[in-house]
């Protein structure tokens, strides 16, 4: 029986969600282009004292790992990386296009591939690979969509894929010729967390809470 805090901040559309067994019991979103650092503690309260659970009766924090906006993955990691101290809590790490992935499940079409995308600004995406199972095909990387060498190195002859997320609706026109679906109005949402999650507080995979960092897939720009 375990009760799970996820945390998601890797865009704007920010998310906190609790989780019984892998069961949906609350969540709250975050709608802030700026900052979710005002945000999240009100949001983690109101979803705990709505399901009438105390952060003393959470089992595990799970964080949304990335990639995503440096400032959003580094406030959701250290909320999340704070409640584990101060709980005495786990910490689970979910790939951020992999519990998009699992958002996207129930609108792929018959032996599609599912590629959520994280905008990276320009004609660049983050992004991967995952079937059905949630399991990776291709490892997350960036995916320059207008490259034709990046495109063959994604796109297999007669491959079909559902894409979503901020970085979608740039993706249709220069991969058009492929055979994809865009799945509109899409972003990471913790409420996708709970199974995923859950597997892995079973697995008892969990990660070093003084020295687990987000995956950025590209280092901050230094502004030196």
């Amino acid at each position: 029986m375990a009760y799970i805090l996820s945390i998601e901040t890797a865009t704007a559309a920010g998310s906190v969600a609790l989780h019984h067994n892998g069961v949906l019991r609350s969540a709250f979103y975050m709608h802030n282009s700026h900052s979710h650092s005002g945000s999240i503690a009100p949001a983690i309260q109101f979803i705990m004292n709505e399901a009438g659970v105390s952060l003393q009766d959470l089992d595990a924090i799970a964080v949304g790992s990335g990639p995503g906006s440096y400032t959003g993955l580094r406030i959701g990691m250290s909320t999340g990386k704070g409640l584990c101290y101060s709980l005495g809590k786990p910490l689970i790490a979910i790939p951020t296009l992999q519990l998009m992935a699992a958002g996207m499940v129930d609108a792929v079409p018959n032996n599609c591939l599912l590629m959520p995308m994280l905008d990276a600004r320009r004609m660049e995406v983050f992004t991967a690979l995952y079937n059905t199972d949630l399991e990776e095909v291709k490892a997350a990387k960036p995916f320059v969509l207008t490259d034709e060498q990046s495109q063959a190195e994604w796109f297999e002859e007669n491959i079909s894929v559902i894409i979503a997320g901020d970085g979608a609706a740039k993706a249709v026109e220069p991969l058009q010729k492929f055979g994809i679906h865009l799945k509109a109005d899409f972003n990471p949402d913790a409420r996708f967390m709970g199974q995923l999650a859950l597997k892995a507080y079973q697995n008892a995979q969990f990660e070093d809470v003084a020295y687990f960092e987000p995956f950025y897939l590209k280092e901050p720009i230094s502004k030196t």
